[in-house]
């Protein structure tokens, strides 16, 4: 079974496939700081599934369902590891942030240069660890933007699926012009909805404060 045979479920149920995924991501860009460990895993899960899915194909002598199972088994593992370290998660939140971001720019690079699977793969990969290193420090930042960045990203394949643009996710273009937007818009969106209604001082806690009601805009 190859990877993305995976994903042929999705040709029959054509649009409808899209609503549950911009749901979703809806859920995540206003609450995601709710699903903080479930995105750490996913995020991490997923690049070392299809690195590792094609590296042991490729290069470690397995095929088709055995590569496959190979890569889910180190993804799971790698994804368990990230959610367990909490006093951590910042830095894995950074990661996503990262790789998102080198998703962005390499889906406009491939617009002009065709980039391989392999290569595309090891530099997202990459743009985890810059992510990682580089945004680690914006603990209080990451947990809204973040998730509206994955929020983001799940809205706009699902509006690609909806609309039919795709009709597997092998199809999916992830950062087309239209993509590219909604992701932008969802990501900055989510992330100011979510520090104004649950941050500190925010919406939420002036709402608890209050004893009910609707709170003053003044702090």
């Amino acid at each position: 079974m190859e990877l993305l045979e995976m994903t042929s479920f999705i040709t029959n149920l054509s649009g409808w496939a899209g609503i549950p995924l911009m749901i979703f991501g809806l859920l995540l860009c206003l609450a995601g700081r709710f699903f903080i460990r479930f995105i750490v895993a996913i995020a991490v899960f997923i690049p070392v599934f299809l690195t590792s899915n094609l590296l042991t194909g490729q290069y470690g002598g397995l095929e088709g369902d055995d590569a496959m199972v190979a890569g889910i088994v180190l993804g799971l593992i790698a994804a368990g590891f990230a959610a367990s370290l909490y006093s951590r998660i910042h830095i894995f939140l950074a990661g996503v942030f990262g790789l998102i971001l080198m998703s962005v720019v390499l889906g406009f690079v491939n617009s002009f240069y065709n980039i391989e699977g392999m290569i595309y793969l090891l530099v997202l990969d990459l743009g985890f660890i810059i992510g990682a290193k580089l945004f680690r420090h914006m603990e209080d930042e990451l947990h809204y933007t973040a998730p509206s960045a994955v929020g983001g990203l799940l809205i706009s394949a699902g509006y690609s699926l909806w609309t039919v643009a795709a009709k597997e996710l092998k199809d999916f273009e992830a950062f087309g012009t239209v993509n590219s937007i909604i992701l932008f818009v969802a990501m900055m969106g989510g992330a100011f909805f979510q520090m104004w209604m649950w941050g500190e001082g925010g919406y939420y806690e002036r709402w608890k404060e209050g004893g009910g009601g609707l709170p003053s805009v003044r702090r």
